[in-house]
């Protein structure tokens, strides 16, 4: 009897300090907890109002074209699986009706007077440079939390993300509007998120993925359309467009954070350092029309608003820094073969 007594001593001690410890987790994590749980809500609430496609496609209102673009994603898909070495994935196999309005918006921060991003931290994930919400009230609250910190920020509507596989993800009904070439982009950029992740390593996951995607494109539109098609010839146009593009803002970035670093040494006030930033950033951007871009309209009214930030600068660095390191290695190491380079980060870098 004596003994369990103790015993039963002994659990409600246990009991009571495990309850502590929960309780004082979730006051000092609070507001992470909130996120996480309001962000599953927004996610399962696409899952659950996603419709499967074969609804889409058997409906006699739903247009033609529309339906032509999701047999292209199941196209797509089938391809990263019998071409890529991907595994076979629930992803997009449902479609959300966006109704022609933003689902999530990206907040980014960055310091005002260096190329440093904010970083938020997450478990698992590690630190990212930037929080995604399906709450605009929330997204504007960050934003503020931003600015008081004197930070620079952006807000984005990405056209899709990935959750890594832990949730079927649904096709985006704005994602049918891309052609051939930007559909398999974006589609087999996700999918890379699902089979390759580094913990703490945003640069490196993005920098890969848009690399894949490039060249899983590539190989898509070759076998899918012919090496001379119009859906080839137009990916290509649009992303030698882009390589100029980003190159020249990757560019920019050396030259600003130069101006960057030559503040710190000098010191000069903050006034001085807000004219130096706004003149540096115009020169990068009044440079842009010595670019001999193949589609001259594509890039015209991005700055129409006014000149980037900071923000701008480091997303280059996250989606387009690494691709000379990854060209290098995917000829010399892996002999151009897109699925022997896939295949090693794969093995060595498997998703969460």
């Amino acid at each position: 009897m004596a003994k369990n007594q103790t015993w039963k001593r002994n659990l409600k001690k246990a009991l009571l300090v495990l309850g502590t410890a929960i309780m004082l987790l979730v006051i000092f994590n609070y507001k992470l907890l909130y996120y996480g749980a309001v962000q599953l809500k927004g996610q399962l609430k696409l899952v659950y109002h996603a419709k499967d496609v074969g609804t889409f496609l058997e409906d006699p209102l739903f247009p033609d074209s529309l339906k032509v673009q999701l047999k292209l994603v199941e196209e797509i898909k089938n391809f990263t699986v019998s071409e890529l070495g991907f595994e076979p994935s629930n992803n997009y196999s449902t479609m959300y009706d966006q109704q022609g309005q933003p689902l999530m918006w990206v907040v980014s921060g960055a310091s005002p007077y260096s190329l440093s991003p904010y970083l938020w931290h997450f478990p698992f994930l590690g630190d990212v440079p930037y929080k995604g919400f399906f709450d605009i009230e929330m997204a504007k609250e960050e934003v503020e939390l931003l600015k008081t910190q004197g930070l620079d920020y952006s807000v984005r509507n990405p056209s899709a993300w990935s959750t890594l596989g832990y949730l079927p993800e649904p096709l985006l009904s704005e994602m049918l509007n891309n052609n051939p070439g930007q559909l398999a982009d974006v589609i087999i950029h996700e999918l890379t998120h699902t089979m390759i992740f580094v913990k703490d390593s945003v640069e490196f996951n993005e920098n890969l993925a848009s690399f894949v995607a490039y060249h899983g494109t590539i190989k898509f539109l070759e076998k899918k359309y012919g090496p001379n098609s119009q859906e080839l010839l137009e990916y290509k146009g649009e992303e030698a467009d882009f390589d100029k593009f980003s190159d020249h803002f990757l560019q920019g970035s050396v030259y600003l954070d130069s101006i960057y670093k030559d503040m710190a040494q000098t010191n000069p006030n903050d006034s001085l350092n807000s004219h130096l930033k706004k003149e540096a950033i115009a020169s990068i951007v009044g440079s842009l029309d010595t670019i001999q871009f193949q589609n001259k309209t594509r890039f015209n009214q991005l700055f129409s608003n006014g000149y980037p930030n900071n923000t701008y600068f480091m997303s280059f660095l996250t989606y387009r820094s690494k691709f000379e390191m990854f060209n290098h290695l995917f000829a010399e190491e892996f002999d151009s073969d897109l699925n022997q380079f896939i295949h090693y980060y794969i093995q060595h870098y498997p998703s969460l």
